[in-house]
C-alpha cells in the first residue's frame, strides 16, 4: 500500500519553500491508497500532463508566484513500494535532475528527513504545486482524495487550493 499526504502536506510545503526558514514536518493528516487507485492514476496523469505549465511558472519568475514544489516518488526501504513526498523545488540541474528541499517527513524510508536536500530525475514527479494570491495550483492528487477525508480537513484544504488546478488560460 503506498500512502499519499494530503493537503496539510502542502502547508509544510509552504512553510519549507523558503530555505531561508526552518524545515517543519507536515501534519500527521494521511490518506492512504492502493498503488492501484483509479482516483489517483488520473490525478497523476492530469498532473503530469500539465507538468509543462509548473516548469513555464517556475522558470519564468515572475512576481506574485511561490511556493514552487512538486510530489515526487521515492522507493521504500523495504523495496516493496514507492513513497510519494512534496519537494519545495529550488532549481533544474543541468543534468537535468531536480534538486530542492524535502518538505513531508517520510513514514516509510529512514534516511530521509523533511529539510533535507534531495535530487531527482523529472520522471518520479506526480504532482505539482505552485502559489499565486495566497491559493495553491495543481494539487492533482490532493484533489482527487478531497472525498476520503473529515469535512474540517475539506474545509482547510479549500481554504488553501485555488478554485481549479491550472489558471485561466493555462493548459
Amino acid at each position: 500500500m503506498s500512502r499519499m499526504s494530503l493537503v496539510l502536506a502542502a502547508l509544510a510545503v509552504a512553510a519549507c519553500a523558503d530555505p531561508a526558514e526552518p524545515a517543519r514536518a507536515q501534519s500527521d493528516t494521511t490518506v492512504r491508497s492502493s498503488a492501484r487507485d483509479p482516483a489517483l492514476d488520473a490525478a497523476r496523469k492530469q498532473a503530469t500532463d500539465a507538468l509543462p505549465v509548473f516548469w513555464a511558472k517556475f522558470n519564468a519568475h515572475a512576481e506574485g508566484y511561490s511556493r514552487f514544489a512538486v510530489k515526487a516518488l521515492f522507493p521504500t526501504d523495504d523495496g516493496r513500494g514507492q513513497e510519494a513526498l512534496w519537494i519545495a523545488v529550488f532549481e533544474v540541474a543541468p543534468d537535468g535532475k531536480v534538486r530542492g528541499r524535502l518538505a513531508s517527513a517520510p513514514e516509510a524510508i529512514k534516511n530521509l528527513q523533511p529539510g533535507q536536500p534531495v535530487e531527482f530525475q523529472p520522471s518520479r514527479i506526480v504532482d505539482w504545486q505552485y502559489v499565486k494570491d495566497g491559493r495553491a495550483y495543481g494539487h492533482f492528487s490532493t484533489r482527487a482524495m478531497m472525498s476520503r477525508v473529515s469535512a474540517a480537513e475539506r474545509a482547510e484544504a479549500s481554504a488553501f487550493l485555488a478554485p481549479t488546478p491550472l489558471e485561466a488560460g493555462d493548459h
